[in-house]
């Protein structure tokens, strides 16, 4: 899509209806005013990634009120749209949440044997 007349200010609206989002374990969905999302906990402290989170961005632009136990059936909405839309990913080689590995390896791929000419240096 080319995104230049919106950047420009000559079109008006949104360029896209639905956004999607995925680092390694975390994700976000935004649709119209709402947005999904599962943080990464290590910002916190933490790990792995937190329980989703709902925000209406049209009333909420800092996300300070999180709606999923008021509005369930939003959450499924947009979780469901998000995991159709993942079907067509790759896992995740890295970055983030409880199984980002950071090498680019697939976080549950077997480990790499050594080269044997590496193995000859170590001798």
């Amino acid at each position: 899509m080319n995104l230049l007349p919106f950047i420009a200010g000559k079109d008006k609206g949104a360029p896209h209806e639905t956004l999607y989002w995925r680092f390694g374990e975390q994700m976000a969905i935004r649709k119209g005013d709402f947005k999904l999302v599962k943080y990464d906990l290590a910002a916190e402290g933490g790990k792995g990634t937190s329980a989703v989170k709902l925000y209406d961005l049209g009333k909420d632009i800092g996300e300070a009120k999180d709606l999923t136990a008021t509005m369930p059936e939003k959450v499924k909405e947009l979780q469901t749209a998000w995991s159709e839309w993942d079907k067509a990913n790759i896992k995740p080689l890295w970055g983030g949440g409880s199984k980002g590995g950071g090498d680019g390896a697939e976080p549950d791929a077997p480990k790499k044997k050594k080269k044997k000419a590496e193995a000859r240096q170590a001798n």
